[in-house]
């Protein structure tokens, strides 16, 4: 596998994303291009909890077209003290030269126990590329 140019990968903040299983294109829902969100209020899920964790819909979104061949990649995702919050399955995909690989995780309820700088790190063959969302406080602004 070619290497990957770190200014070539592109990441996406969002709430939701479909694939479409006949074309194979990708629908994001509520996308935030500043990578910044608020925690507005506690939701429905959450009033009935006696921990301060909330629950927002979230989704993280890479794309790169850079390399060819096979891929092994990971999303992780790191609190704003640092801390994992998430881990997830290593994906394998045979990519070929002009094709785009996509990669997504989330799309589900997100648990925020913390605001600040979270941190995304897409792992491609051993190599780790970093991005930063950010998700504060609604109700103290």
């Amino acid at each position: 596998m070619t290497p990957i140019a770190d200014s070539n990968i592109t990441f996406l903040m969002c709430e939701h994303v479909h694939q479409e299983g006949e074309t194979g294109k990708f629908t994001l829902i509520g996308v935030s291009t500043s990578r910044r969100t608020a925690v507005k209020s506690r939701t429905a899920a959450s009033k009935d909890r006696t921990d301060s964790t909330r629950y927002i819909p979230l989704a993280l979104f890479f794309s790169f077209t850079d390399g060819e061949g096979a891929i092994e990649t990971k999303v992780s995702v790191y609190r704003p003290d640092g801390t994992l919050l998430t881990d997830g399955d290593v994906q394998r995909v045979e990519k070929s030269r002009h094709s785009a690989a996509n990669i997504y995780m989330g799309g589900g309820m997100f648990p925020v126990s913390q605001f600040g700088e979270y941190k995304a790190v897409l792992q491609i063959n051993g190599t780790d590329y970093s991005r930063t969302f950010v998700i504060s406080d609604g109700e103290s602004s």
